[in-house]
Order: structure tokens, then C-alpha cells, then sequence
């Protein structure tokens, strides 16, 4: 069955052919209905809820269960393609009372109003938003918010009144989650304006809902008044110090110690933690603040304890929230930050296994360098450029090494170009231990091993030694041959004439050994010797090094 989920998920691994036919059922649902008139819409929608309470369907529960998720999934999918249409009849017709109230008695969050052939069967249908099945609250919550966006104020009063009756008279804890889930996705798809006269009233139940014992109740509730705070923006800044306040409870709480927690810990669970959507709500705080974390002593202390306090962390989702919300304190309150500190931990977290946390460092060494790269030249130096580029031989994949690279030498190479020429000449010919020259009798040599200096002597080849190749991966090299190539071109564009005329320099009191004159003979050396590389990409970017020297010296 297709995910439900806003942001899709692919898996390398197809899905068996019966599967497949299901999902592009569902997705041709979704694309046709939004193109109908209303009496056929609400033909199709009342065939679909009939097909759930036949009685085939009885004496097989999982089938039952099947259907119920793929009919609300392909109602959750009608609704984002209705959104998104550049028609209005789509949004009228499914937005209609009629449509509405049938849909809403499907999902449970209310009765029909006008649809009697609904009430008949309605006792037959699970609760979709109540269900103990977290896919189909999650289908059912979203198909509540974009009903509610499409239909008008009158749905969105009723079904918050709805959920609120429900709230207080239930204490089943998945009908609570339910609700909180519900009660962000009103929200967040209504909009903070239109949304507006039930803000209140949905902070105060969530905020009432993260205080509940039972973890399912307080995990979704926390992660739903995250989605509520971003989604009100600046009409959320009454709310923000009792928030604050709530927050700092429940960091204080025993009950979220991985140690000593009790049986309703929502950390031992493992995927109901609370602390990453502490960080979540505290990072959508720090941007509705803004600038004006400067007004309040108290609140700004609150806030920069919580977000140090959640950085020493050693779990990964807590420490990928907590640096962003680092960012953010760095836009707005920069002062309060120990950026050399914070450098030193972004620098460790490259070398961690865990890739959610090295792509957070680096997006966030990107802010840093993108605000101040003579800054961090002074702080991480070159060992950060090289750390950086040795990412790229672990992972070529993650772009935001290079952009971090780029705009790095973008704003300090025209300061001191020879800096840059001997980081690059390091990387190209640096020893890489994970690439051994294994006996070429077991194994050719791929075009990742052989680049620049990928080449060993005869005598070690013909005993079977296995030695270091002393060079990066083929795609690293080819990169740092760009940054020659980028290097060279500054010069040119900002026509620094010190760098290309000796004399000039040497008549104004400029040491010539940091100029890129000085350095030709190197930029020769290395583009000549990758022009004649085992790779071609190689080859032709050594080629425009070539040229661009020549370009540069005819200045």
C-alpha cells in the first residue's frame, strides 16, 4: 500500500505485483475524481465507503484492514491533487457539505448530516482516526486538514468541537493521539489566518495532551503543537513563554532519563522519543522570536540552556534538532555563541557514522562559512578543508560538502590564492588508505583507484605486495582540479595585478611567495600530470587548468 506520508519514502526493493497494481488504482483515483461533477463524486465516495462494510469482509480481518487504509489513502491522495489543481470546480465539489459530511462519517470524526446511507453502515467502519494502526490516524488526521481547507469555517468549528468532545470523554490513548494529530493537521493545512479563532483553543488541549502519561499520547501531541507553532508563526508569540516553561518541565522530568525512566518513558521505546520534538518545538520558538530573543533576559537563558543542554546529547535525532536550532541562534542572537566551540563539536560530527548528523554539521558549517569564511579560515584552518574533502572520498554523494567548499574558496582564494593551490596538491596526492593496490592477477584496477599517481613499481606487483595508493578517489581529485580552475579565474575577474606582475608586488611591499605567480609552476605540474590521468573527466579538466595558466599569464 502506498505511504501515507506527506514526504514519501522509495524502497530499492520493488513491491510485489499485486501491490503495485493497488497503488496505481489508487493514484488514477486520485487524478480522476477531483475532474468529476459533484453527483458523481458523491456516487464514487459512497460506492468506496459501501466496499468497506461488505461481508466478505468479516471473516478476514487483515483484509479489512487493508481496505479501510488504502480507501483513506486514496482519499488523503484526491485531497492533495484537489489542492494543488489550477480548477475550482475540484475544490467546490469536494469542499461541498454533501462531500464533506460523507467523508467525515468515514473517517468517524463526526456524523453525517445530510447523507442517511451513511449512518446505516457507520458502525461497521473502524475508526480511522482513533485506529491503533499509526499509518491510517496519520492518512486520516491529513485527510481531516485538507477537508477542512477546502470545505470552509463551518467544517473546520464543527470538527474541532468534535475532537474536543472527544478528547474530554475518552481516555483511550490512541483516540487522544488521534486527536492530536488531527488537531495539528487542522492547523497546518488550514492556515495560520484562516485558523486563527481555534489557536487557542488547540494550544491549550496540546499542550494539556503533552503533559499525559501514557507516551503515544504525549508523543503526538508534542509533534503536532510543532506543526501548530509553525504554521501560526507570529500570531503563536502570546503562547511562547508558557511553552517555554512546559518545555523545561519536561527536560526536567525523570520519566525521559534513559536510566531511570518508568515503563511509560517515551525514550525507551526508541520511536516515540521526546526529546527531538522538544528541539522541534524549541527551534519553531527561536523563529517566531527572531530578533526579539533580545528582549526577554529570561527567555533567551531558557532557550540557550535547553538548546547546550540537548547538543552534548549522544542521540542522533536530538542532536541533528538541536543544530538547527544552533543556526537559527546564529542568525539572530550570534553574540550567545561560542562559535569556536561549536565549530570543534560540527568538525567531530563529520567523522560520525551517522549520516543525519554529518549532513546537519555540514549544513550548518555552510551558514558558517557562507556568514564569515575569513572567520573560519582563522578557526578550523585547513584540516577542516581537508576533513571536508575527505568526506567527499567516503560519500561523493553529498553535495553540501562541495557548496561548503565552494562559497569557502569563493570568498578567501583571491586573499591568498597559494593557500588554496597547496590544500588542492595535498588532496590530489595524499595517501588514501581505503584504496590498496591489490595483485593485479585477482583484480583489475577501476577507474576510482586509477587517477593521478595510481600506479605502483613492477617488483611489488609482480610479489603480491599490497601498498597505499598515494592518491583520493578519482571524483575528490577532480573537484580539487575545479577549485584550480575557480582559483584561476578570480584572479582573472577581479584583476588583482599583484598576483600576475612581480615587480608591482614587489614595489608595494607584498610577499611574493603567498601570489599565484609564484605558484605557475605547480598549477603546471598538476594540470599536466592530470591531463595524461587514467580518467577522462581527469584529463579534460587538467586541460582547462592548462588554459586558464596560460589565460592568466597573458594578463
Amino acid at each position: 500500500m502506498i505511504n501515507p506520508s506527506e514526504e514519501e519514502s522509495w524502497s530499492f526493493n520493488a513491491p510485489p505485483p499485486v501491490s503495485s497494481v493497488c497503488d496505481a488504482a489508487i493514484e488514477l483515483f486520485s487524478q480522476l475524481l477531483p475532474a468529476q461533477d459533484l453527483n458523481t463524486t458523491l456516487r464514487t465516495i459512497n460506492h468506496l465507503i459501501e466496499s468497506n462494510r461488505s461481508p466478505k469482509l468479516d471473516k478476514n480481518a487483515g483484509r479489512r484492514a487493508a481496505v479501510m487504509l488504502n480507501s483513506v489513502v486514496a482519499i488523503v491522495r484526491t485531497l492533495r491533487v484537489s489542492m494543488i489543481s489550477h480548477h475550482r470546480q475540484s475544490k467546490d465539489t469536494l469542499g461541498h457539505s454533501q462531500v464533506t459530511s460523507a467523508l467525515g462519517a468515514f473517517l468517524k470524526v463526526s456524523l453525517p448530516l445530510n447523507c442517511c446511507s451513511v449512518t446505516s453502515y457507520s458502525s461497521h467502519l473502524q475508526d480511522a482516526l482513533v485506529d491503533g494502526d499509526p499509518a491510517l490516524r496519520s492518512a486520516s488526521s491529513e485527510a481531516i486538514g485538507r477537508l477542512a481547507n477546502i470545505s470552509g469555517s463551518s467544517f473546520l468549528t464543527s470538527q474541532t468541537k468534535v475532537l474536543v468532545d472527544h478528547i474530554v470523554s475518552n481516555r483511550d490513548p490512541q483516540g487522544r493521539a488521534g486527536c492530536a494529530l488531527a488537531f495539528g493537521s487542522l492547523y497546518s493545512h488550514v492556515g495560520g489566518l484562516a485558523a486563527a479563532p481555534i489557536l487557542k483553543t488547540t494550544v491549550n488541549l496540546l499542550m494539556s495532551l503533552s503533559n499525559d502519561s501514557h507516551p503515544l499520547v504525549h508523543f503526538w501531541s508534542l509533534r503536532a503543537l510543532g506543526h501548530v507553532i509553525n504554521a501560526a508563526s507570529l500570531a503563536f508569540a502570546p503562547f511562547v513563554s508558557s511553552t517555554l516553561g512546559m518545555l523545561l518541565k519536561i527536560y526536567l522530568s525523570d520519566a525521559h532519563e534513559a536510566e531511570g525512566g518508568t515503563l511509560n518513558n517515551a525514550n525507551i521505546g526508541g520511536d516515540l522519543q521526546a526529546y527531538p520534538l522538544v528541539c522541534y518545538i524549541l527551534d519553531a520558538i527561536i523563529t517566531i522570536l527572531g530578533p526579539d530573543v533580545h528582549d526577554s533576559p529570561r527567555t533567551r537563558a531558557i532557550i540557550l540552556d535547553l538548546v547546550h543542554e540537548f547538543s552534548v546529547e549522544d542521540d542522533e535525532p536530538i542532536l541533528v534538532e538541536a543544530i538547527r536550532c544552533i543556526q537559527h541562534l546564529l542568525m539572530f542572537a550570534p553574540e550567545h555563541v561560542d562559535v569556536p566551540e561549536i565549530v570543534n563539536r560540527f568538525r567531530r560530527h563529520l567523522s560520525s557514522p551517522r549520516r543525519c548528523l554529518k549532513l546537519a554539521a555540514i549544513d550548518a558549517l555552510y551558514q558558517l562559512v557562507q556568514k564569515d569564511a575569513l572567520a573560519m579560515s582563522r578557526l578550523g584552518g585547513d584540516r577542516l578543508v581537508e576533513d571536508l574533502f575527505g568526506m567527499l572520498d567516503g560519500d561523493p554523494s553529498i553535495d553540501g560538502v562541495r557548496n561548503v567548499i565552494s562559497s569557502w574558496l569563493l570568498q578567501t582564494a583571491i586573499h591568498n590564492p597559494s593557500a588554496w593551490i597547496d590544500l588542492c596538491q595535498r588532496i590530489m596526492l595524499r595517501i588514501n588508505a581505503s584504496q590498496k593496490v591489490v595483485d593485479t592477477a585477482n583484480s583489475l584496477m577501476d577507474d576510482e583507484g586509477q587517477s593521478l599517481s595510481a600506479s605502483m613499481s613492477n617488483d611489488d606487483t609482480r610479489q603480491g605486495n599490497i601498498a597505499m595508493v598515494a592518491t583520493s578517489r578519482w571524483r575528490t581529485q577532480l573537484f580539487a582540479l575545479r577549485c584550480l580552475h575557480e582559483i584561476c579565474t578570480l584572479v582573472a575577474r577581479f584583476g588583482r595585478r599583484e598576483h600576475i606582475d612581480i615587480p608591482f608586488a614587489r614595489s608595494h611591499g607584498i610577499p611574493v611567495n603567498g601570489l599565484l605567480v609564484s605558484r605557475v609552476p605547480d598549477l603546471i605540474k598538476m594540470a599536466f600530470t592530470a591531463s595524461a590521468a587514467y580518467v577522462t573527466e581527469i584529463r579534460l579538466e587538467g586541460l582547462v587548468v592548462l588554459r586558464d595558466v596560460i589565460q592568466v599569464g597573458a594578463l
